[in-house]
């Protein structure tokens, strides 16, 4: 249940965001230029937005919901995330192997589940993510900074999909750039997965844009967001193929031949079987059918490189 308090301040809120709007209309009607009018107007969507996340959050907070149940732990931990990252260097070298996985663990969690990073915290992360030391050309990097840079940007990209959080986007932007493909590849799915949760959002604010800006004249930019949504188009339609085998073309099969066993295990699968279930009269019947022309349209999928 919302305290009487958090809906006062909520309230409060939006009687701001109201006030601010009718005095930029009351200057617009009366034809006055105000050259912060886009940045304002920017601000008040910002804002909205904002007002509207908070009341959701806490209308969810009580949910049994492992992002929410995760969220209420997270309010008795007062450990700090350095706290995960520091154990994490030192037991990378699997000595304390309990410590390293438990640490890598805590860290996703923590990320995962905050809703917003605080200054210090985004701090941090910019930090790990941007640091040379963590690049697969220093001399001192080791495999394990790869794992935890990917489990941090996993833990953003999963965080984004529940609250938006700016913070969490620009340091996917750093992560879209790092040196190490791994890295930057799964920074790039998870921008696009959130620009397009978000896609009438992150306009309001100016520094993603930017940032986003200054992303898009990488060389290798292009080239990595076609591939991403070729993979993405391809997993779409395997999915739709899929449920057409499934709910289409096997139950039209079972009709026309009883003996078909879609669910034979290959090794069990004899050459009797083969005899009886690809004999001519069937086949012939079954390219002749309008089950056979369905069967047909899987093939005409484009195969991208």
């Amino acid at each position: 249940m919302i305290s009487k308090g958090l809906i006062e301040s909520l309230m409060d809120e939006s009687i701001r965001i109201d006030s601010t709007y009718e005095q930029m209309l009351h200057y617009y009607t009366e034809g006055l230029k105000d050259p912060m009018q886009a940045q304002i107007y920017n601000e008040l969507l910002a804002s909205t937005y904002n007002l509207a996340d908070k009341a959701r959050r806490k209308l969810l907070t009580d949910v049994s919901d492992e992002y929410y149940s995760q969220q209420r732990t997270l309010e008795k931990d007062k450990r700090l995330l350095e706290t995960y990252t520091e154990a994490i260097d030192m037991s990378h070298d699997l000595t304390v192997e309990g410590l390293y996985e438990y640490s890598m663990t805590q860290l996703f969690k923590r990320i995962w589940a905050s809703p917003y990073l605080s200054e210090d915290e985004t701090e941090h992360l910019q930090n790990i993510i941007t640091n040379e030391e963590y690049k697969p050309d220093s001399q001192s990097y080791h495999k394990y900074m790869t794992v935890m840079n990917c489990q941090i940007v996993s833990a953003l990209t999963l965080g984004l999909q529940t609250t938006f959080d700016k913070n969490k986007i620009l340091l996917l932007i750093d992560a879209a750039e790092h040196g190490e493909e791994e890295v930057s590849i799964r920074a790039y799915i998870g921008l696009l997965l959130t620009l397009y949760a978000y896609k009438n959002r992150t306009s309001c604010y100016p520094e993603i844009v930017h940032r986003l800006d200054s992303l898009a004249e990488a060389p290798a930019f292009r080239k990595n967001i076609t591939i991403i949504i070729q993979r993405f188009i391809i997993s779409r339609e395997t999915e739709n193929i899929a449920n057409r085998l499934n709910h289409e073309i096997i139950p039209e099969i079972m009709k026309l031949n009883p003996n078909f066993r879609p669910n034979l295990p290959y090794e069990d699968i004899s050459i009797d079987d083969c005899d009886s279930e690809m004999n001519p009269e069937w086949m012939s019947s079954l390219a002749d059918s309008s089950l056979g022309k369905k069967m047909e349209e899987p093939e005409e999928l484009p195969i991208l490189q």
